[in-house]
């Protein structure tokens, strides 16, 4: 069982949340600089938040994939720039024509050695078509298997998909892949909150 760090996980929400904050006020118009500048000094959380504001259109940013893959790869020691990667060149993201199935597998294998379910998922569609390596469903499921292990949405539809659809078919995502949508950061959990 992996130990899942909550605390790395709401400092690096909490720096998401706080960009741009100085005294209690909000200087939303400074945040894509405060961001640029963080990332440019080496920060590698702050070089996968800009990789995504920039691959999401987040407030203060115009979707440009080219930047989100340029900050993806500076920060590639990070899971999530790995499986962003990946998404990228699977194809994901409409407006990317540098789409390459051999270079996704890559990304998403980087990723599942750092433990990433997401990248599981990917690997197990990569392995059940044949996109950029060659079919092999044993693999597939393999991936897909340890995709359920993390809770990923959809690893079980692909689980079933292996077994009932025949092989020379294509399994198809059971789940829409660029699906965020940026909203306002939510207040932390006070005294007698619960989940």
């Amino acid at each position: 069982v992996k130990y899942i760090d909550f605390e790395k996980a709401h400092s690096f929400f909490e720096k998401a949340a706080l960009l741009g904050d100085k005294d209690g006020k909000t200087e939303s118009d400074q945040h894509p600089n405060i961001l640029l500048s963080r990332a440019n000094q080496g920060d590698s959380d702050a070089q996968v938040l800009l990789g995504t504001a920039y691959l999401y259109a987040a407030p203060g940013f115009k979707k440009d994939i080219q930047e989100a893959l340029r900050w993806f790869e500076t920060s590639q020691g990070e899971s999530t720039s790995c499986v962003n990667l990946g998404r990228i060149y699977r194809g994901v993201f409409d407006g990317f024509e540098g789409v390459d199935h051999k270079k996704a597998v890559e990304w998403f294998h980087k990723a599942e050695k750092m433990r990433n379910g997401h990248a599981c998922f990917y690997l197990s569609l990569h392995y059940a078509n044949g996109d950029g390596v060659s079919q092999d469903r044993k693999r597939a499921a393999y991936y897909a298997d340890g995709a359920r292990h993390y809770w990923i949405g959809g690893s079980l539809e692909i689980l079933r998909d292996l077994v009932t659809t025949p092989s020379d078919q294509r399994i198809k995502n059971p789940r829409k892949d660029a699906v965020m949508v940026w909203r306002k950061p939510v207040p932390a959990l006070g005294e007698g909150d619960r989940f």
